[in-house]
């Protein structure tokens, strides 16, 4: 978790410098990086970001651990980070990017809570 908390306080650090769309793309980060931390607690580790994403709704959302919001959080950042980082048309705004840091923080608190309350993770 130390990493996607990490991720998640330069996405904050970048969004008070209203650099919005590297505030995005780390917030992105932060998701990733807490929903690799939750599948690492379940022995699971995966290989790319797409397998991240599917393994996380299969071994903590599809069973009812994490809200079913927090897979579709998770891939609606991961479009917004690639359009920050890839899409020379794209510019996000203070409301978009502040929305997708929010976002991405509640994914790592939900993960933390997960790991901190569920006697099931390793």
């Amino acid at each position: 978790m130390a990493k996607a908390r990490a991720a998640l306080e330069e996405a904050r650090a970048l969004a008070r410098l209203d650099m919005w769309d590297g505030a995005v793309s780390r917030a992105y980060y932060a998701a990733f990086h807490a929903a690799t931390a939750a599948l690492v607690s379940q022995g699971v580790e995966a290989r790319t970001h797409a397998g991240t994403h599917d393994l996380f709704f299969r071994h903590l959302v599809a069973p009812g651990r994490l809200p079913r919001a927090l897979s579709k959080d998770l891939a609606a950042l991961q479009r917004y980070r690639e359009q920050a980082d890839y899409s020379a048309s794209v510019r996000f705004a203070a409301d978009t990017g502040a929305d997708e840091v929010d976002r991405a923080g509640r994914i790592v608190e939900a993960v933390a809570s997960l790991l901190a309350a569920d006697p099931e993770t390793t």
